[in-house]
C-alpha cells in the first residue's frame, strides 16, 4: 500500500496549540477530522513519530497558585516553594508538538462531531534562578519600563482545570487526548498516522504539556507596588486581583500599540503578558507587564513600542478609561483572541494601577452607595440561605452580613488594600458575581 500526504495544513505554533490541539474538530476538504496525536516530522516509515518529542522533553517547575514559571532552559535551583507567593510548586513535563495527526488517522463519521476546546496561555516570561538586569528608564513614581532583545518566552497549552489539566500522549505514537482522570487511555491503541504494516501500538501513556518556546524582543514595563495598595500575595484574593488588573493592563497596551500612529499595526503583531514578582524586604512587590512581537527573532515592533512609550503608555491608559462598561466589552478589551479570557479582564483594576505607577495616584474605594448597587444582587443570594444583610451608609464597605455568629463584610475587587475580611461562607457567591 502506497501512503501519500493529500493535505497539510498550517498554522503559527501559537494558534496551532489552540486550534490543532488534541481533541479539537478541523475540517479539511469537506472532510472532519478531530485531532488525535502530536508527532515528530519525520520520514513516512518512522513508525514511532514521537519518541524524538519525549527525547527532548522539558521538565516545567511552577505555581498553581500565580504566574511563577521557572526558565526550563535555565540553569536548575533547587527551590521547595514558590519565591513569589510562598505555595506549594509543580513540576510538569512539556513536550513541543512539530505536527498534529487525526484521531485513528481517519476522518470521522457523519454523526461524530463531539470536541473539546482547550487553549493556549499567553507567552509566559519565565523567571531565571540566578536573577536577570534591564536598562530601565522612569516611566513615573512606580513604574520603569526597559526595552530587552533576545528574550525566551513559553507558550503552554495545560488542557484541561485542575484534575483534568494536561494531555495524555503515547511515548511512542503521540496518539493523546485530554486527560481524563476518570477513563484512562488503553495501551492498545491506533496510531494517528499512517504506516504500512505496522500493528497497533501497544505503548504506554504519559501525561504532559504541550508547548513550544521561542525568542524575541520585548517592552517590558515594571510597576512596583506597596502599601496602601495590596501586596501579600500569600492571599489568593489578592494574587487574583493583581493578575486580573495586569492581564487586563496587558491587553490594553497591545492594543494601544499597534494603534499608534507610528505602528498602526494589526494587533495579532503583538503579544503581552504579565509576571508576578517576589517582594522585597520593605514589601514591596514587582509586577511585569510585557509587549513582545509575535514574530520569532523580533520584528522591531517592541522597539518602536519603546521608542514611542510616552504615547502608547497614555493611549493605555485611554483605551482602559475610555469606556462605560463595569469590567470589559467589544468597545475597549474583548476581541475574539481573548474571548475565554473574558472572566479575567477587568479595566478600572487594570486603570487604577497604572495610574498609581504612572502618577502615584492611590486607587479610591468605591463609596458606599456604589457599593451597595454592586452587593445587591449577591444580598439576594445570600438571603436564600438564610444569610441576612444590611446596607450601611458612609461606612468603606457598604453591606454587612451575619454567617454563624460572624459579621462578614464583602469588597468589591479592588487593588487598594482592604481594611475588613470576609469569610468562607460568602466568599463563594463573591466567585459568582465577580
Amino acid at each position: 500500500m502506497e501512503i501519500r500526504t493529500e493535505q497539510m495544513p498550517q498554522q503559527s505554533s501559537n494558534q496551532a496549540l489552540s486550534e490543532y490541539a488534541p481533541g479539537r474538530l478541523i475540517v479539511i476538504n469537506k472532510k472532519t477530522y478531530r485531532s488525535g496525536g502530536v508527532f515528530a516530522s519525520t520520514a513516512h516509515g518512522v513508525m514511532n513519530k514521537a519518541e524524538k518529542l519525549f527525547e527532548e522533553a522539558k521538565l516545567l517547575v511552577m505555581c498553581d497558585a500565580c504566574s511563577f514559571l521557572q526558565d526550563p532552559y535555565g540553569s536548575k535551583g533547587s527551590l521547595s516553594h514558590c519565591p513569589v507567593c510562598q505555595g506549594q510548586l509543580k513540576s510538569e513535563l512539556m513536550i513541543q508538538p512539530e505536527v498534529f495527526g487525526p484521531e485513528n488517522a481517519k476522518s470521522l463519521d457523519e454523526d461524530d462531531r463531539e470536541q473539546e476546546f482547550t487553549y493556549a496561555s499567553m507567552a509566559q516570561f519565565p523567571q531565571p534562578t540566578n536573577g536577570e538586569s534591564f536598562e530601565f528608564k522612569i516611566g513615573g513614581p512606580h513604574l520603569d519600563f526597559a526595552y530587552a532583545v533576545d528574550k525566551r518566552l513559553l507558550t503552554l497549552n495545560k488542557g484541561g482545570k485542575g484534575d483534568y489539566a494536561g494531555f495524555d500522549v503515547c511515548k511512542s505514537c503521540g496518539c493523546a487526548e485530554v486527560h481524563d482522570p476518570q477513563t484512562p487511555k488503553h495501551r492498545r491503541h491506533k496510531r494517528p498516522y499512517l504506516v504500512t504494516g505496522a500493528p497497533d501500538c501497544n505503548d504506554e501513556f504519559e501525561t504532559v504539556f504541550l508547548g513550544y518556546s521561542f525568542t524575541t524582543d520585548l517592552l517590558l514595563l515594571r510597576l512596583q507596588i506597596s502599601a496602601p495598595l495590596i501586596t501579600d500575595l500569600g492571599s489568593n484574593a489578592v494574587v487574583r486581583t493583581l493578575e486580573s488588573a495586569a492581564h487586563s493592563m496587558a491587553e490594553a497596551l497591545r492594543l494601544a500599540a499597534s494603534r499608534h500612529k507610528q505602528l498602526d499595526l494589526d494587533a495579532t503583531e503583538f503579544g503581552a503578558g504579565y509576571r508576578l514578582l517576589a517582594g522585597n524586604e520593605e514589601g514591596t512587590v514587582g509586577l511585569d507587564v510585557y509587549l513582545y512581537d509575535t514574530l520569532a527573532g523580533g520584528a522591531g515592533y517592541a522597539e518602536l513600542a519603546a521608542k514611542y512609550f510616552d504615547d502608547i503608555v497614555l493611549l493605555t491608559l485611554d483605551v482602559l478609561e475610555g469606556c462605560t462598561c463595569d469590567t470589559s466589552c467589544t468597545d475597549c478589551l474583548d476581541h475574539f483572541h481573548n474571548q475565554h479570557l473574558k472572566r479575567l479582564l477587568d479595566r478600572k483594576l487594570a486603570a487604577s494601577l497604572l495610574r498609581y505607577g504612572l502618577y502615584g495616584t492611590i486607587p479610591a474605594v468605591a463609596i458606599s452607595t456604589v457599593q451597595a448597587t454592586q452587593f445587591s444582587g449577591l444580598a439576594a443570594w445570600l438571603h436564600l440561605d438564610g444569610i441576612e444583610c444590611e446596607f450601611r451608609e458612609g461606612s468603606s464597605t457598604s453591606m454587612f452580613a451575619k454567617s454563624n455568629g460572624k459579621i462578614v463584610a464583602p469588597h468589591l475587587p479592588s487593588t487598594i488594600g482592604a481594611r475588613d475580611s470576609f469569610s468562607s461562607s460568602c466568599r463563594r457567591y463573591i466567585r459568582v458575581f465577580y
